[in-house]
């Protein structure tokens, strides 16, 4: 049985003068479903993401979640609704300890128990206390979406959320992603290059290319289509044999 839509984007535009980031694209991602959204460099990845969460307008389209329309709302108001982002350059307040980079994400005045939990789960919980720039690029990452999911979100958009780890952080890293779909019903729309990553860790995949949609499927599935194989898999059989 599939899952519910819990997000979805129908036929969405969107043009920057003369040139057109996104075609007529369209994508859902059902309740507690890990989704794949790849693309070489300048497919409009970033674009859609962007839409979707009210950073930008589409010029033409449609986006529902939850059954309801959010075409046009404000970032904020996406983000209560229960969407949320991150961008592959994780940030912090690095002269504030962790605690205190949670508190300031936090609507409370105190630090949920699923927060807590979920340093624990990271390895963060013994650092809680420290400066956050102490943290090695991997921890601050974990930090990074931990902060974020203080506004208690059902979708999270990651934006390449294992570039720059080694093997071990990124084995981390998706165990962490799989922890939050498991104990918090969480949905995933993941960008991501690392094909391996792709592959393992996600149920469907959209390709995009020059901003239209090019396929979707499994990762067995997309891999074999002759357009994704020659507009991104192609220069990935040859780096990755």
């Amino acid at each position: 049985m599939d899952p519910l839509p819990l997000l979805t984007v129908e036929n969405v535009t969107k043009s920057f003068g003369g040139l057109r980031a996104l075609s007529h694209c369209s994508l859902n991602v059902g309740e507690r479903e890990i989704v794949g959204l790849i693309g070489p460099n300048g497919a409009g990845k970033t674009t859609l993401v962007n839409v979707i969460t009210g950073v930008l307008k589409c010029d033409e389209g449609r986006i529902d979640f939850k059954g309801e329309e959010i075409t046009g709302w404000p970032p904020h108001k996406i983000a209560r609704k229960g969407v949320v982002r991150t961008f592959q350059i994780p940030k912090a307040y690095p002269r504030m300890t962790l605690w205190e980079n949670l508190l300031v994400a936090s609507s409370d005045e105190k630090i949920s128990d699923t927060a807590r939990e979920l340093l624990e789960f990271s390895g963060l919980a013994n650092l809680k206390d420290e400066m956050a720039g102490i943290l090695s690029y991997g921890q601050l990452k974990f930090l990074y979406i931990i902060r974020a999911l203080l506004v208690n979100p059902c979708l999270m958009m990651l934006d390449e959320p294992t570039a720059g780890l080694n093997a071990k952080e990124k084995s981390n890293m998706m165990d962490f992603v799989h922890h939050l779909n498991d104990k918090l019903q969480m949905a995933f729309l993941i960008i991501e290059h690392d094909m391996g990553v792709i592959e393992k860790h996600c149920l469907r995949v959209n390709v995009l290319h020059y901003g239209e949609k090019i396929a979707e499927g499994s990762f067995e599935e997309i891999r074999k289509e002759k357009k994704v194989r020659e507009a991104y898999f192609g220069e990935e059989t040859r780096h990755h044999g």
